[in-house]
């Protein structure tokens, strides 16, 4: 099986370092490989950075599903405030 994965940033800061986690495509049946995505910008979607692949187990065929969830992580750019007290 292919896996295809569109990240999209639907927050209001712009996003740095975007992984994805997806614990079904590790080794020995799955790898997922690409990314990190650099920047993704408030409204931005990629579909190409990611791709990954998994190959049906017997188990997986004995119970006639697959069921997974992948997850992403990023970095938020700290932002610097200062305060001045009177």
């Amino acid at each position: 099986m292919s896996y295809s994965f569109v990240v999209t940033n639907t927050g209001n800061v712009t996003l740095t370092n975007v992984i994805i986690a997806d614990p079904l495509l590790v080794t020995p049946n799955g790898s997922l490989t690409g990314g990190p995505i650099a920047s993704l910008v408030p409204g931005e979607s990629d579909s190409n950075t990611f791709v990954g692949t998994y190959t049906l187990s017997l188990t997986d065929v004995n119970a006639s599903q697959v069921s997974n969830q992948a997850t992403s992580k990023h970095k938020i750019p700290i932002i610097q405030m200062s305060r001045s007290i009177r």
